[in-house]
């Protein structure tokens, strides 16, 4: 167990530092690499091999990175992120960004799967999400894929909803929980999913409320040697 929690955190730390690298390619659309490199005191050279994968930034340089363009980066997720979603399915760049954001906000946690609405845009933003760990969907329909599933019954309005999750789910689970705004009927379901469970919440990715309230992280120190 111990070694694949550290195999996993590896993991995710080069997975990070590959997507500060697609970020700092994405951010060549606003600046060039003479005022990205201004911006965060690496020397222009190395910002142009970063941006051209001939070789990645060490760990606490992504880190530092992503902080230095982390307001840019909420921003143009924020201009991205339209009323009808369609961006959302359709814009990789914006997809990334997104997948860079929740990786940042998770690192160091420990988790066990990711959970989401089989929902289309909410599933968009999930699945866009690179990290290593099995997902479990919160769905209206069972499927063959699992035999065994929970069932949780919801008042909407004057309808009753039926909502299932396989039975893949113990008290020893951490979830990732990814959404794409915040629902009181959906926050119920998962309320109960976890009563009937045991298992724990780690992190709640709901993409609206990290776009609006960013400055709430502008101190946040994630360091792994740590763990």
């Amino acid at each position: 167990m111990r070694l694949k929690l550290d195999l996993e955190r590896r993991m995710d730390k080069l997975t990070f530092r590959l997507a500060v690298a697609d970020m700092l390619k994405v951010l060549r659309e606003k600046y060039t690499c003479t005022e990205m490199a201004r911006i965060c005191g690496v020397n222009i050279t190395i910002i142009s091999r970063y941006i051209n994968h001939d070789v990645l930034p060490d760990y606490e340089r992504a880190l530092s990175l992503y902080r230095a363009f982390r307001k840019d980066l909420l921003n143009m997720m924020s201009e991205g992120l339209d009323e009808n979603n369609g961006v959302l399915l359709s814009n990789p760049s914006f997809l990334s960004l997104v997948s860079l954001d929740a990786m940042y906000r998770v690192l160091g946690k420990r988790i066990t799967k990711v959970m989401a609405f089989d929902e289309l845009a909410g599933l968009a933003v999930a699945t866009s999400i690179n990290i290593s760990r099995p997902y479990v969907l919160i769905t209206r329909n069972k499927s063959s894929a699992f035999k065994d599933w929970l069932s949780f019954s919801c008042d909407v309005g004057p309808v009753m909803v039926e909502y299932y999750v396989p039975k893949v789910i113990s008290p020893k689970d951490d979830l990732l929980y990814i959404d794409l705004r915040e629902d009181i009927f959906r926050n119920t379901v998962l309320k109960r999913i976890c009563e009937a469970t045991g298992c724990n919440i780690a992190y709640r990715y709901i993409l609206e409320n990290e776009i609006s309230n960013w400055g709430r992280f502008e101190n946040t120190v994630h360091d792994l040697k740590r763990r």
